[in-house]
């Protein structure tokens, strides 16, 4: 009999031992229950600000011929580039090219080009900026990425605003 009090009394403290981590974890998932249902709620908020930003309005795409140049180690690098134009470009020359109404004045050259006789802009940069460049920045991974995203932004300067983003459309070293 006194082994079955025994049991008991040691069964009444297990239970007993157990009840103190059992509230805590109970507390601790309402808590965090509580957390989350609040910062889901402060989310729409963040959202329709976020959403309340200007976009710019994408217009056409212009592909430019591939250039060849050399990568400062040595290597060669050929490089074709397309340039997303916004929908209504500030420049007059650019927005008569791709209008298809050619340049204001200038050279017979300028007035068939894809973007009012200013390639050379975009080309120059890209020879200048990939032209610093090694094949192994290029070549490892995100080289060519980082690349493009540096060389989009000087383009996006450089056009003021009317060049919106740079993609490569052929990209071969040796």
């Amino acid at each position: 009999m006194a082994d079955e009090k025994t049991e008991e009394v040691e069964t009444k403290k297990r239970g007993k031992g157990l009840l103190i981590p059992a509230v805590v974890l109970a507390v601790g998932l309402l808590g965090g229950g509580y957390f989350l249902m609040s910062s889901s709620k402060a989310k729409p908020a963040a959202a329709g600000a976020t959403s309340t930003t200007t976009t710019t309005a994408l217009g056409k795409i212009v592909s430019l011929d591939p250039i060849t140049l050399n990568l400062s180690d040595g290597h060669v690098l050929k490089v074709g580039m397309a340039l997303q134009l916004t929908a209504k470009p500030k420049d007059k020359e650019i927005a008569a090219a791709v209008s298809g109404g050619g340049g204001e004045g200038g050279s017979s050259s300028a007035s068939t080009s894809k973007l009012g006789g200013q390639e050379a802009k975009a080309l120059d940069l890209a020879i200048a900026d990939l032209g610093n460049k090694t094949f192994d920045e290029l070549s490892r991974p995100g080289g060519r990425t980082a690349a493009k995203n540096e060389l989009s932004e000087k383009i996006h300067e450089a056009y003021e605003g009317d060049v919106v983003s740079v993609y490569f459309t052929n990209f071969v070293m040796s």
